[in-house]
């Protein structure tokens, strides 16, 4: 009977932590802010994807 319960006690976690991330998902922001954010999140990785990243959004070469 308590394992029962452990499992409804993680489920209804994983179905919260669920909805959060839907919401993180949905957020709808500004294309101009979202080259920025994709920009910095790929500098972190190497400089030169940074790069390769702003000059495919300036030649037009981007996939939503």
């Amino acid at each position: 009977m308590e394992n029962k319960e452990n499992l409804k006690k993680e489920l209804k976690k994983y179905e919260l932590s669920k909805e959060e991330k839907d919401v993180l998902f949905s957020l709808k922001i500004p294309l101009k802010k979202g080259i920025y954010l994709a920009i910095e999140i790929f500098n972190k990785i190497d400089k030169s994807l940074g790069k390769f990243v702003l000059e495919s959004f300036q030649k037009g070469l981007f996939d939503a």
